[in-house]
């Protein structure tokens, strides 16, 4: 039975989408653009880009708590406050970024390289300096580059949303971005309840209830000791001991 004022939070929820859309066109095609213009040096024009996403992130979450259409809870919000980190994070649903990023006023993304051809938001992530995930090689070097410039990097290990049926498989790519960079990596397990927003449903396919987040920012992850060994076996032990840390919450993937 529809309830917890379902058609209204299908409303609301089609609205806090469409501002999402326009705030972007708006951020990419205008205003990214014209701080290209006025600013030239590169390091401070993507630091204002990503200023600029980060308050915009902030106002997203704050309209769908207003509206109703979720609630949350952050634990260790704080913790991502520190420049240089490197974050890591589970990923199920459409807006598990937008979470963190509203909380991080320097973040670089590591992203899917067909949103650097969107009309919409490739002026975006192009005046972010976001990283594309189209070659390992170039998305490792650029990833080490944001580190050491100061930002606070934010990847999926995943690499995707993980689909209802899918056990979690995670990618070495931070792993051997935390090698390179000395830089322990700071989990972040992000649960939605009742899941949605997920890779097969559509933003109006909206649960029964309000969905509640829990965003909670762990412990580091040291990779100090997993680096003695060789690269690869390296990578390999520090992605063990990431996945074996975010399925200790066994109900995370039920």
């Amino acid at each position: 039975m529809k309830q917890d004022f379902y058609y209204w939070r299908l409303f609301a929820t089609g609205f806090c989408f469409a501002m999402f859309g326009i705030g972007g066109v708006v951020i990419g095609v205008f205003i990214a653009p014209a701080m290209a213009a006025c600013i030239w040096n590169r390091e401070r024009r993507h630091r204002s880009v990503r200023r600029l996403i980060h308050y915009g992130f902030k106002a997203f979450v704050a309209l769908m708590k207003y509206l109703g259409v979720l609630t949350y809870d952050f634990r260790g919000r704080e913790r991502l406050t520190v420049p240089g980190e490197l974050v890591i994070a589970t990923h199920r649903t459409l807006i598990d970024v937008v979470f963190l990023v509203s909380c991080i006023p320097n973040a670089v993304c590591v992203v899917k390289h067909s949103l650097f051809r969107s009309f919409a938001f490739g002026g975006l992530v192009r005046g972010a300096g976001y990283i594309s995930n189209i070659d390992p090689q170039l998305s490792l070097q650029g990833s080490i580059d944001a580190l050491q410039a100061g930002a606070t990097l934010v990847i999926f290990p995943e690499g995707t949303r993980t689909n209802d049926d899918a056990r979690m498989r995670l990618q070495r790519g931070a792993a051997y971005v935390a090698m390179a960079t000395h830089t322990d990596l700071t989990p972040v397990r992000i649960t939605c309840t009742p899941i949605s927003l997920t890779k097969s449903e559509r933003w109006y396919e909206i649960p029964l209830r309000r969905m509640h987040f829990v965003i909670c920012v762990g412990d580091k992850i040291a990779v100090g000791s997993a680096a003695a060994a060789s690269k690869h076996v390296a990578a390999r032990a520090i992605t063990d001991r990431v996945r074996h840390y975010f399925l200790e919450d066994t109900a995370l993937y039920e």
